[in-house]
């Protein structure tokens, strides 16, 4: 899944409320009375606008994709897990995302077949396609912050794969402590058959286990967990293909035009809360509560470590593998404020901006308060949603879709409803 929708929630209203946002000059909109789906949907689902008002909708707790039509009253299943209806879902599916494509179309990865499967404005597949990069499709199954898309010209962008470059060390040097890994954003040309790089976002490094033998061959490893680490980057690809990346750091977005030019957006207004050291040391205990709780259960996984002891001569090397034991970063390497946002939080809408979930928004009125971003990296107004829901999809013209819960994790209501001014 691309997005954990139910998780981003929780996580979401389970910051304190800092400042009340009433105060600021950047406009509050509203969303007018919702459509409602006349049957429920699971989490983890994705929602693509078609013409006529009409929205494609991947169901993944059922394995199936729908399309609604403008009021939300009508559903036709286009693929299911039986083939019912001719078009059977992928066994090997790839994640959640419903990709737009050209001229109202829709891609979806087969991880089983290789290809995408090309849905045509109607919701229903047309046609497979293959990646440039067959060996990138896999990129398409991690939990990494983005949401893909494509641009004008139907140039695939999504991130890479391929980890940072391992510096070369001299003997007996250390490799770098590294807190951060910077990740490419590339573009898979379909008719040229090329994969280029155009962006780049950052995100926690998860420190490596630290490996050391004694004079006595004794081997013995230590993972390291940061409790507080400077939240990832995110970032996703705008309807004119633009990509934006928000950056943690500072709140603010990075734009990266299809003709390559580059804008750097000024600092978003936030309430930042900066975390003392008792804040700090408070979060390390209870992080090694929970796993202290894990590890006693024999439910905790720190990654064995898997290595080969060369034997005497003439005799054959053998496996052995050994538990970390677990540490903790001291707390001058924790952050030093509250994060602006969390992972999954950015989403482009079918109107080319950009809506972003605060870690403030625990401090709405009683429901979520997205800051909606444009093409020049500016917030231009908030939008404040009802209790219990949070935005999943959007249409051309203000269409926002959303989903209604009783409870998070559970099944959801889809709603179709419109931002007013």
């Amino acid at each position: 899944m691309k997005k954990h929708f139910a998780r981003l929630f929780m996580v979401a209203t389970s910051v304190a409320p800092i400042v009340a946002l009433a105060q600021s000059p950047i406009p509050i909109r509203t969303t007018a009375p919702a459509a409602q789906s006349p049957e429920q949907f699971g989490p983890n689902l994705s929602i693509r606008s078609l013409p006529n008002g009409k929205a494609l909708v991947h169901d993944i707790a059922h394995k199936r994709m729908v399309v609604f039509d403008s009021l939300m009253s009508n559903l036709t299943v286009t693929v299911d897990s039986e083939g019912t209806t001719g078009s059977k879902y992928p066994n090997s599916y790839g994640g959640t995302q419903l990709i737009p494509y050209l001229a109202d179309s829709t891609l979806y990865p087969d991880m089983e077949a290789k290809t995408f499967m090309v849905f045509d404005p109607n919701g229903r597949f047309a046609h497979a396609t293959a990646h440039p990069n067959a060996r990138d499709l896999s990129a398409f199954m991690l939990q990494n912050p983005g949401v893909e898309g494509t641009d004008r010209e139907g140039r695939l962008i999504y991130r890479s794969i391929s980890g940072p470059a391992i510096p070369k060390l001299k003997t007996g040097e250390e490799p770098p402590i590294r807190t951060r890994d910077t990740i490419s954003i590339v573009r898979a040309d379909f008719n040229k058959r090329i994969v280029d790089t155009v962006a780049s976002f950052t995100a926690v490094h998860n420190q490596d286990i630290n490996l050391h033998v004694d004079a006595d061959g004794k081997r013995t490893a230590v993972r390291t967990i940061n409790p507080l680490p400077i939240g990832p980057d995110d970032w996703g690809v705008m309807t004119d293909g633009t990509i934006a990346v928000i950056r943690s750091h500072d709140y603010h977005v990075d734009l990266t035009f299809p003709d390559g030019r580059t804008v750097v957006g000024a600092k978003l207004p936030f309430d930042w809360r900066r975390l003392s050291d008792d804040d700090k040391q408070r979060r390390v205990d209870s992080t090694k509560r929970v796993i202290d709780s894990l590890v006693s259960l024999g439910k905790y996984r720190s990654g064995k470590i898997i290595f080969s002891i060369q034997g005497a001569p003439g005799e054959a090397s053998r496996i052995d593998s050994l538990t970390p034991t677990v540490a903790y970063s001291p707390i001058t390497d924790m952050a030093d404020y509250i994060p602006p946002f969390r992972a999954g939080a950015l989403k482009p809408d079918a109107d080319n901006n950009v809506w972003i979930l605060p870690t403030t928004s625990a401090s709405a009125n009683g429901g979520l308060l997205y800051d909606v971003i444009n093409n020049k990296g500016e917030l231009f107004e908030r939008v404040q949603l009802p209790a219990d829901r949070f935005v999943v999809g959007f249409g051309k013209g203000r269409v926002v879709y959303v989903a209604h819960y009783d409870r998070p994790g559970k099944f959801y209501t889809l709603e179709r409803t419109r931002v007013v001014h």
